[in-house]
This record gives C-alpha cells, sequence and structure tokens, in this order.
C-alpha cells in the first residue's frame, strides 16, 4: 500500500498477493456483481453451495487439466476432509 507516497506491506488484509486492483480482477468483479448480485450473503454454511461455485469448480477443472476439482467452505473443511480421507482408526501422525 501507498501511504503518503511511502510503500509499506499490508499484512492486515486479506489481498494476499496484491491483485484487489488489477484490472483483470476489476473486470471479473463487476460482471461478476451483474450475474450474482453484490454482498457476500453469509458464509457457505449460511449460503450453500450455489452455481458460483459449481462453475468455479469446473473452471479450476478445466484449467488445472482434471476431470473435476471440489471446493471447501475454509481451510479448516479442507484439512478436516485430507486428514479423513488420508488417515484411518489406530493412525497417528
Amino acid at each position: 500500500m501507498r501511504i503518503n507516497g511511502e510503500n509499506y506491506l499490508n499484512f492486515s488484509g486479506n489481498d494476499y498477493l496484491g491483485l484487489s486492483h488489477h484490472p483483470k480482477v476489476v473486470e471479473a468483479w463487476q460482471q461478476g456483481a451483474t450475474l450474482y448480485g453484490t454482498g457476500s450473503g453469509g458464509s457457505g454454511h449460511i449460503t450453500g453451495f450455489t452455481r458460483a461455485h459449481y462453475d468455479l469448480e469446473n473452471a479450476l477443472s478445466a484449467w488445472l487439466g482434471y476431470p473435476r476439482a471440489l471446493l471447501f467452505i475454509s481451510g479448516f473443511a479442507a484439512n478436516q476432509a485430507v486428514i479423513t480421507a488420508l488417515m484411518g482408526k489406530g493412525s497417528a501422525f
């Protein structure tokens, strides 16, 4: 971020890659607002799986070259799924 002509690193935001003002990201945001409206609507726990999630899974799987991709509503949910899939009764880390 730039304040009074000085550059600073912002460690308190969610724009980890600094892409929030990239023209392609802004354009995609505008297209998304036209399709889905504005506002978060709550987490996936509240609003559930939407057409936007389905479209993102398909776009990611095509981009990565896999037949399918799976989105999780949080990092915790993703980790829980991986641990459950890989570990069995009596497993230890």
